[in-house]
C-alpha cells in the first residue's frame, strides 16, 4: 500500500508528474441536505431560537406543522454546473485532464441527467447513507455499471429505510463483485449523529469487522478539521486501507484536495485503488483558509441570490423544501408571498459581509486548522 500526501501551496509543480486530476465526493442541486441543524443552532444561539419558536407558533396556529426532520435544502449548483466548477479547477489551475464523480445523497439524477446529453461524461455515482447501530455511516459508491445502477438503486435505498445486517452485506457482497466500482468510506471520523465518543469508536470497529472487507478507500476530507483527517489516517492504517481525496463540496467553492493520477480514465483509476493500493492526494490552497471563513462562504451561496440559475432555483426559498398539505415536498417559496424579513435581512447582511475584505479578514483569524504534517498523516496511514 503506497499513500502520498502533497499540498499545493508547498508543491506546486507536483502535478506535473501526472496525467489526470480526480475529484471525488461533491454534491449538487439534485443533493437533499437535511433541516435538522435548525434547531441545533436555535439551541446554540438564543436570540434566532426565539424567532424560530415564534415562527412555528403562527405556523401552526395557520394549521400547518413544521417538522424539520422531513425538510431539506439542495445545494446551489446545477449537475452542470457543479461538473464546470470541479473542472476547471483541474484544467485551468493544474493543467491536467479531469475526472469528477458527482456524490449526492442517495440519488444518481445528476449524472444520469448528465450522461443523457453527453453520453458517459461523468461516473454514475452518489453518497449511500448507511444506518448503522444507533447511527449511519456515508458511502461514497462511484462508478456504478449504467446496465444495473438503476436495478440496484432500489435495493440499496431499501436497506436506508429499513436497515438490517444481512442485507447490507448482500449489497456491498455484489457492488464488491462490479471491480469498476470504488467503495468509499466518507468522513469516517465525523460522528454526525452526536454519538458517545466511546460508543462511536466502538461501532466504528464493528463497521469494518463486519464490512470492512467491501471498503476500498478511507476519505480525507475537504472540508472537515486536519485533527479528523489525521483520525482517519490513523483508521486507514490500522485496517490497511488506501487514503483518498474526497472534497464534499456543496457550495460554489471548488473541492479543497483531489487525486492525482497516471490513469486514462476512471475505471483504470479505480484499478490503481482497489488493485494497486496506490493513492496520490493533493491538497489544494482553499484548505488551508480559515474553516470558518470557508462554511460561511457556503452558507452565502446557499442564500444568495443567483440570477444565472434556472428560474425556479434562483431564490433560497426556492431551493429549500419541506411537506405541503398532501404529503408531497414543495418549495418553501409556495406558503407565502415573500420571506419574512428578518431572514431576508440576515441573509443580505451575510452577502455583504462575504463581499467586504475587513469581514473576510476577521473571519479568517477566527479559526485554524492547525500545524500541517504531510509525513506524520501518511505515517499513520501505513503503520
Amino acid at each position: 500500500m503506497r499513500n502520498f500526501v502533497s499540498y499545493a501551496w508547498s508543491e506546486p509543480d507536483v502535478a506535473r508528474r501526472y496525467r489526470s486530476g480526480v475529484s471525488l465526493h461533491s454534491h449538487t442541486s439534485e443533493s437533499k441536505e437535511n433541516l435538522v441543524f435548525v434547531d441545533d443552532l436555535g439551541r446554540r444561539l438564543p436570540l434566532l431560537g426565539r424567532f424560530i419558536s415564534w415562527q412555528r407558533t403562527r405556523a401552526e396556529r395557520a394549521g400547518f406543522f413544521v417538522d424539520w426532520s422531513k425538510g431539506y435544502w439542495t445545494p446551489p449548483l446545477t449537475p452542470a454546473a457543479a461538473l464546470k466548477v470541479e473542472r476547471h479547477q483541474i484544467e485551468h489551475n493544474l493543467q491536467l485532464n479531469a475526472m469528477v464523480s458527482l456524490t449526492d445523497h442517495d440519488t444518481i439524477a445528476g449524472p444520469l441527467g448528465l450522461n443523457s446529453v453527453h453520453s458517459g461524461c461523468v461516473p454514475i455515482s452518489f453518497e449511500w447513507t448507511v444506518p448503522f447501530a444507533e447511527g449511519a455511516f456515508h458511502l461514497g459508491l462511484h462508478n456504478l455499471p449504467s446496465t444495473v445502477a438503476q436495478q440496484l438503486m432500489p435495493e440499496l435505498a431499501r436497506y436506508t429505510a429499513a436497515p438490517s445486517p444481512g442485507m447490507l452485506n448482500d449489497l456491498l457482497s455484489t457492488l464488491q463483485a462490479y471491480p469498476e466500482v470504488l467503495v468509499v468510506f466518507n468522513h469516517p471520523q465525523w460522528n454526525l449523529y452526536r454519538t458517545a465518543p466511546a460508543r462511536f469508536s466502538v461501532m466504528l470497529d464493528e463497521f469494518f469487522l463486519h464490512h470492512g472487507s467491501f471498503l476500498h478507500a478511507i476519505e480525507l476530507n475537504g472540508l472537515r478539521t486536519w485533527r479528523e483527517n489525521c483520525a482517519a489516517s490513523k483508521l486507514a492504517g490500522k485496517w490497511r486501507k488506501p487514503l483518498i481525496a474526497g472534497g464534499d463540496r456543496h457550495g460554489c467553492e471548488p473541492n479543497a484536495n483531489l487525486n492525482l493520477t497516471n490513469a486514462q480514465d476512471f475505471t483504470e483509476f479505480v484499478s490503481e485503488i482497489r488493485t494497486g493500493q496506490t493513492s496520490h492526494v493533493l491538497f489544494m490552497p482553499q484548505y488551508r483558509h480559515s474553516r470558518t471563513l470557508r462554511y460561511f462562504r457556503t452558507f452565502v451561496d446557499v442564500v444568495r441570490y443567483d440570477p444565472e440559475l434556472p428560474a425556479e432555483l434562483r431564490r433560497w426559498d426556492q431551493r429549500v423544501f419541506h411537506p405541503g398539505d398532501g404529503g408531497q415536498d414543495v418549495p418553501i417559496s409556495t406558503f407565502w408571498n415573500r420571506p419574512p424579513a428578518f431572514l431576508e435581512r440576515t441573509f443580505a447582511a451575510a452577502c455583504r459581509m462575504e463581499a467586504c475584505a475587513a469581514s473576510r479578514r476577521l473571519l479568517s483569524q477566527s479559526s485554524s486548522w492547525g500545524t500541517f504534517d504531510r509525513d506524520s498523516l501518511v505515517e499513520d496511514a501505513s503503520a
